[in-house]
C-alpha cells in the first residue's frame, strides 16, 4: 500500500456502514422463506423490519412489539394488512415511516431483486 494512502473519518464511518449493513443482510431470516431479511429500524420496545420474500408482491414492512404483537403494514398506505398490533403503536410506526415511504419502498425493490440496499438516506430514527 502506498505511504500516502489514507482514510479519512468519513470514509472510515461509511465503509463500516456498508459493512454493517451486508452483516445484517447475511444473517438467517426468522421468516419462513429463507430470504435475507433486514432491520430498518428500533423504535423504543418496536422493531421494523423487511423481509426477502418471493411471493409477496405489495411492498410491505413487518413491526414486533416485545414479542406480544406482530403485524405487516403495506407501504402504499400504511393500513396494517395482518396481524395485531394496539392502536397506540401504530401512530408511532406511521410517524416513522410516512417521512421514509420511498426509502423503504427502495428498499423493498431492492430487496426483491436481490440487491443490497443501499442506505443513502437514515432509514433510523
Amino acid at each position: 500500500m502506498p505511504d500516502d494512502f489514507r482514510l479519512s473519518h468519513q470514509d472510515v464511518a461509511e465503509l463500516q456502514q456498508a459493512l454493517a449493513n451486508i452483516d445484517l443482510l447475511h444473517v438467517p431470516s426468522a421468516n419462513s422463506s429463507g430470504g435475507m431479511e433486514l432491520l430498518l429500524a428500533r423504535l423504543g420496545h418496536l422493531v421494523v423490519r423487511i423481509y426477502q420474500e418471493k411471493n409477496h408482491f405489495r411492498p410491505h414492512l413487518h413491526v414486533i412489539y416485545k414479542n406480544e404483537f406482530k403485524a405487516s403494514y403495506c407501504l402504499d398506505t400504511l393500513e396494517r394488512i395482518v396481524g395485531e398490533m394496539p392502536r397506540r403503536y401504530e401512530k408511532t410506526i406511521q410517524e416513522w415511516a410516512v417521512p421514509r415511504r420511498p426509502k423503504i419502498t427502495q428498499v423493498w425493490n431492492d430487496l426483491k431483486t436481490g440487491r443490497i440496499p443501499q442506505y443513502e438516506v437514515e432509514l433510523k430514527p
